[in-house]
């Protein structure tokens, strides 16, 4: 009698082992695919002006602490494009930018990102200089996509 007790007890302990491991292992995974914040509306400090871009690297309501308003593309009419601030990631591919927030159209007051994201470099100068971030496209002519700065072309290092 005394040996099925041990064995019941040695089973369940096995059990409760196995689902704490299993428990983990969710948590862990959970953990990997944190929201970044791509797309999240944010505020500058300062206003560039409708053709300018414009980025601070110390937005508190940014989880990578990057808020950015992109140039508008030559090609692009600047009053066509009403996309505000946005928080945003530094990538090294297209892939890194899925998922990121865009515009509730239902909503007339959401000037998030409408059409999505890509990788870019839209800085030759000062902290973020030819570093690829995740750019709104609303930014960018669609037959060309987005333009990198010719300091970045041939010599990303060239920055200062």
């Amino acid at each position: 009698m005394f040996q099925h007790v041990s064995t019941g007890i040695r089973l369940r302990s096995l059990a409760t082992t196995r689902l704490l491991c299993f428990g983990l292992l969710a948590l862990g995974a959970a953990s990997a695919c944190e929201d970044k914040g791509l797309g999240r509306a944010c505020r500058l400090t300062f206003d560039a002006g409708p053709t300018q871009g414009a980025y601070t690297w110390q937005a508190p309501d940014c989880p990578s602490h990057i808020c950015n308003k992109p140039a508008v593309q030559t090609g692009l009419v600047a009053s066509d494009v009403d996309t505000g601030p946005y928080c945003t990631v530094t990538c090294n591919s297209d892939s890194d930018c899925g998922g990121g927030e865009t515009r509730n159209f239902d909503n007339t007051n959401d000037k998030r990102c409408k059409t999505g994201y890509v990788c870019a470099i839209p800085y030759d100068r000062n902290k973020l200089c030819c570093q690829k971030l995740c750019l709104c496209r609303d930014f960018c002519v669609v037959s060309t996509g987005p333009a990198t700065p010719a300091a970045c072309q041939n010599d990303p290092a060239g920055c200062s």
